[in-house]
C-alpha cells in the first residue's frame, strides 16, 4: 500500500528485493521520476554457496541514476550554457549509484557482516564503473545508505571509511562494536591468504576475480576497497553526547547511516582511490533526536515513531569531473571543478 501510494500519487518509482527463504521484509528505494531517470537497478543476495558466513538471507538493492538536470525558468541564459557544456563531455555525467542494505542483525557474528560488505562493494565497483566517453576507467559518485548493525568507530566501521582491515587473529565478537567481550572467536573460514572461499570469485581486495587464476587471492591478510567513503553524520552531538538511530529503553545506538564517495582515506595498502567520474559534496542532513526528548516517548517504535529506527537523511550535489590524482586525498578545499546546481 505505501508502495502504490509513492509511486501513484508522490511521482516516485522504486524497486524492492526481500529477503531470500519467503521472507516479507527486505530494501526498498525510491526516486523522484521527475528528477531522475533510472539506467540499471541490481538486486543483491549475500547468500552464496561455498561459504561458511556467506549463509544468511539478507540483500541489498543497488539503483544507478541519472539526473535529468531540469533547469529553473528563471534561470539565466549564461547559468544554462554553463551546465549544457557540463553534459556534452559522455552519457553517462551525472549519474549517481545508491547503495541500500540491511545487514545481519547478530552482534555476535561480525565475520557474517563483515562478508557481506564484501559482496556490496563488489557489485558497487561492478555497477558503478563508466563505461563510454572521455570518463570511461572512471567510476559514478556513490552512495551507500540502511541498517548496517555496526556502531561508529568499531573495526567494521572503520574498514567502511578507511578502506582497510586486518582480520586475521581479529575477535568476531568485537567486529560491529555492538557485544560485551566474551572472549574471543576468530573469523570463520579464514585463512591469511582470503576470507572468503575462492570459488565465491571474491578477493580480498573486494572485487570479483577468476579463481582459477589464483594470483588475486593471494597476499597480505588484510581486506581493503577502493571507495574513499565519509559518513553524512558525525555520530555525536557534542563530545559527551552520542547521536543515535535506535532506541530500545536504556539502549540506544547508531546503527543506520549514509555514506557517500569522498575520496576521504588512502586505503591502509596503499591502493589507489577510485578516480570517479564527478565527486558529491554534502550539502546538509537531517538532525536526529537527543535522547532527552525521545525518552517520555518510551522505546521505538512508539505512538509518535512508528518504525524502531529514527529516519536519516542527506543532500548532496555533483562537483565536476575530477582531474585530481587518484592517488591523493580528497577535501573540499582541494577539489577540482565548480559546483553544479543543486539536485535533491
Amino acid at each position: 500500500m505505501f508502495m502504490c501510494f509513492l509511486c501513484d500519487f508522490a511521482g516516485f518509482k522504486g524497486f524492492h528485493v526481500a529477503r531470500n527463504g519467503g521472507h516479507p521484509d527486505g530494501c526498498a528505494t525510491f526516486y523522484r521520476a521527475s528528477k531522475f531517470d533510472l539506467v540499471s537497478h541490481v538486486p543483491v543476495e549475500y547468500r552464496k554457496p561455498n561459504s561458511l558466513v556467506l549463509d544468511r538471507n539478507n540483500v541489498a538493492l543497488l539503483l544507478l541514476l541519472r539526473s535529468k538536470r531540469v533547469l529553473p525558468s528563471s534561470m539565466e541564459e549564461s547559468d544554462s550554457k554553463d551546465i549544457a557544456s557540463d553534459t556534452t563531455d559522455d552519457d553517462e555525467s551525472n549519474m549517481v549509484l545508491v547503495a541500500n542494505t540491511h545487514l545481519l542483525f547478530n552482534p555476535k557474528r561480525g565475520d557474517v557482516k563483515l562478508a557481506q560488505i564484501m559482496v556490496l562493494m563488489a557489485e558497487v565497483r561492478k555497477l558503478a564503473s563508466v563505461t563510454s566517453g572521455s570518463s570511461s576507467g572512471k567510476f559514478h559518485p556513490t552512495v551507500f545508505t540502511g541498517d548496517f548493525n555496526l556502531v561508529p568507530f568499531s573495526p567494521l566501521y572503520w574498514f567502511l571509511i578507511t578502506g582497510g582491515l586486518y582480520y586475521v587473529n581479529t575477535d568476531q565478537y568485537s567486529l560491529s562494536g555492538q557485544e560485551q567481550k566474551r572472549g574471543f572467536k576468530p573469523l570463520i573460514g579464514a585463512t591469511p591468504n582470503s576470507l572468503l572461499h575462492p570459488l565465491v570469485g571474491i578477493s580480498n581486495r573486494c572485487t570479483y576475480e577468476n579463481p582459477s587464476l589464483g594470483n588475486s587471492f593471494n597476499g597480505s591478510p588484510a581486506i581493503t576497497h577502493e571507495f574513499g567513503l565519509a559518513s553524512a553524520y558525525q555520530h555525536f552531538f557534542n563530545r559527551d553526547e552520542p547521536e543515535f538511530t535506535t532506541f530500545h529503553g536504556h539502549q540506544c545506538a547508531t546503527v543506520d547511516y549514509i555514506l557517500f564517495s569522498s575520496g576521504g582515506f588512502i586505503p591502509r595498502d596503499g591502493m589507489a582511490l577510485l578516480p570517479y567520474r564527478q565527486q558529491l559534496q554534502l550539502l546538509g542532513r537531517r538532525n536526529l533526536l537527543r535522547h532527552p526528548a525521545l525518552e517520555p516517548l518510551g522505546s521505538l517504535p512508539n505512538r509518535v515513531y512508528s518504525s524502531d529506527h529514527l529516519a536519516i537523511q542527506a543532500f548532496f550535489q555533483f562537483i565536476g569531473g575530477s582531474r585530481r590524482n587518484p592517488s591523493s586525498s580528497f577535501s573540499e578545499d582541494s577539489t577540482s571543478g565548480t559546483p553544479k546546481k543543486v539536485r535533491r
